[in-house]
């Protein structure tokens, strides 16, 4: 998935402070999940704290949403009824930001992570049609 985010965002930079962060972002999803939906929205909340001047610690909990309505078509190629689908991600991460240089307002950072994450798909049902 693509992530364009828009966050409200309070970072440390100071040893020992805490930072935080919450935002909501655009979400357009990538190779086979853009066959079966168009964008979405994404929502973030995270807390961290400076560790010392080179690690930034947080926890992020995120969830995204994706919703469409797909074409049941009929041998011909025609139309017959739009099911609902809908994508539901939640997770929970902890990740550690190594700054790898402080110049100005050019700060680079490498960001490992990990955490719990569950999908959901649900697929509407198709209506019975001798036809199809």
């Amino acid at each position: 998935m693509v992530f364009m985010v828009l966050p409200l965002f309070l970072p440390a930079q100071v040893p020992e402070a805490w930072g935080l962060q919450a935002g909501i972002s655009a979400v357009l999803p990538a190779g086979d999940l853009s066959a079966w939906f168009g964008k979405g929205f994404s929502a973030e909340i995270a807390a961290g704290h400076q560790h010392n001047s080179s690690w930034y610690i947080e926890g992020i909990a995120d969830h995204s949403l994706f919703r469409n309505r797909h074409p049941v078509t009929d041998t011909e190629g025609g139309v017959r009824q739009q099911i609902p689908l809908s994508l539901r991600y939640t997770g929970l991460t902890v990740h550690g930001k190594y700054m790898m240089m402080r110049k100005g307002l050019f700060r680079p950072y490498i960001s490992i992570g990990a955490g719990p994450h569950y999908w959901k798909g649900v697929r509407g049902a198709v209506m019975e049609d001798e036809e199809l």
